[in-house]
């Protein structure tokens, strides 16, 4: 077994050709509404109303019209890896090791493997090395986060240990395990998928290389990528404790240790506050060429970042396409997709842009004034789908414009109405529908302060007495 491959910018090229190949809106006027104050003060009517129409024309994506491809942006910074806002901070090793790195050609799963074992293990890690450098993924040793002390982007044979102490499981899905990792004092998350030959390196690199451009406020940060053996791992941060829908779930039944009145309005007036955040996150996503394809509550991740103070973002892009290279942004054939928040085109396996994406946003959109209007999001969705068992937004539309006047207390904006229109072409755009709620609410700070600082983990106590 063999010393741990380290891939980096500097690495010597493979040195046998016979190995295998390297494969115009309302403005801001409001003040932002602080948490303590009601939710009359927050600009919803204490009666129900329904909205006026739009008094500005829907701006709406031109899908055919070409856009410059979008620069790429460092997620390195001039120091490695390191807390920020700690007293004591961490700076990582410094990655001289890689000067001397080379791809070498003994690497094998275990001692006791077989040639073939061997060899496929060592086409994977060609592949790995191969991507990185196609997608410009490996940046240089002054500028990349090295999290390992061996660089941002590392093999390691199955003999090696990973510096990551495992702290706890996040979830999983059909494809992938997300658990939370201690990285020195730094707590991130960790996603595992396992390469198949359905499965392959650059089916993962792909979300990789969005996180890697993509640097927003309510984005999940790369932090780096190890290929164990199989495994393929993707470390980002933060590790936040909970996604949208457990958060809606929990408020819906009051399922939090200080059930008071005051947490309560708190998190509505998080809910509401929100949307803005996140609709800043998909204009961001938009303007630097790329769709998520996948928006849903359990995508969207929420991290306490003080007892009754919570954050959003936009999270797994393991579906996302990027059009930089298009000359238009629609796409068609079938596509994976989660039905219950896709758009009807979607569905239908029909053309689709990034209006595509501001119907999902809009369908949790719904659920979140659902909740922070306290209805019960599992009343919503019984509502939705009547007697009949399609629970979908697409499906039900009616019932959802329907549902939208019950929202007693809550005068719901147009803006929500018209993201959800069945068509695509009368859907606002992302920064339209930011600009419109803006103009109602103000502007959001967080949205503008760029990608949040590493913290030193801090054990944090829950509403339920729980450490974590």
């Amino acid at each position: 077994m063999t010393d741990t491959e380290i891939v980096h910018e500097t690495m010597q090229d493979e040195k046998e050709s016979s190995s295998p190949p390297q494969d115009t809106v309302p403005t801001a006027n409001a003040k932002k509404a602080s948490l303590s104050i009601n939710l009359g003060e927050m600009g919803w009517s204490s009666e129900l109303s329904l909205p006026a129409p739009l008094s500005t024309p829907i701006e709406k994506y031109d899908e055919s019209a070409p856009l410059e491809v979008a620069s790429i942006i460092s997620c390195g910074s001039s120091t490695t890896f390191r807390t920020a806002s700690s007293l004591r901070t961490y700076l990582s090793a410094k990655s001289w090791l890689s000067l001397l790195a080379s791809v070498r050609e003994d690497l094998g799963e275990s001692a006791s493997s077989g040639s073939t074992g061997s060899g496929v293990l060592r086409k994977l890690q060609r592949d790995y090395t191969a991507n990185l450098r196609l997608r410009q993924l490996i940046q240089p040793k002054s500028v990349e986060v090295d999290w390992s002390g061996k660089g941002q982007h590392v093999t390691f044979s199955t003999q090696q240990q990973v510096p990551l102490k495992t702290m706890g499981h996040l979830g999983s899905s059909r494809t992938a395990s997300v658990d939370k990792v201690l990285c020195r004092r730094i707590m991130l998350a960790r996603k595992t998928m396992r390469c198949t030959i359905q499965w392959h390196i650059e089916d993962a690199l792909r979300e990789v290389e969005h996180l890697h451009r993509l640097r927003h406020a309510h984005i999940v940060q790369l932090v780096g990528t190890y290929l164990l053996g199989r495994n393929f791992s993707i470390l980002m941060y933060p590790a936040a404790e909970q996604d949208l829908g457990t958060f809606l779930e929990d408020t819906s039944d009051n399922a939090f240790l200080e059930n008071t009145s005051d947490n309560r309005q708190r998190r509505n007036a998080f809910l509401c506050n929100s949307q803005i955040c996140l609709l800043a996150a998909l204009s961001y996503i938009h303007d630097h060429t790329t769709k998520h394809m996948d928006i849903k509550p359990g995508n969207i991740l929420v991290r306490r970042t003080s007892p009754s103070i919570w954050r959003v973002y936009m999270a797994d892009f393991g579906l996302s396409r990027s059009f930089a290279d298009q000359d238009q942004s629609q796409t068609d054939g079938p596509t994976a997709r989660t039905p219950r928040y896709c758009a009807p085109e979607v569905y239908d396996q029909g053309p689709r842009g990034r209006s595509a994406d501001v119907f999902s946003l809009g369908a949790v959109f719904v659920e979140m004034l659902t909740v922070a209007s306290s209805r019960h999001i599992h009343a919503f969705t019984d509502y939705r789908q009547g007697s009949g068992s399609d629970e979908s937004f697409h499906g039900n539309q009616l019932r959802v414009s329907l549902w939208l006047t019950k929202l007693e207390g809550r005068t719901w904006h147009p803006v929500i109405r018209d993201m959800i229109h069945r068509d695509p072409a009368k859907r606002p755009t992302a920064v339209y529908a930011l600009r419109y709620l803006e103009g109602q609410f103000g502007k959001n700070t967080c949205c503008s302060s760029g990608p949040e600082p590493y913290e030193a983990y801090v054990p944090v106590v829950d509403e339920d007495g729980e450490h974590h």
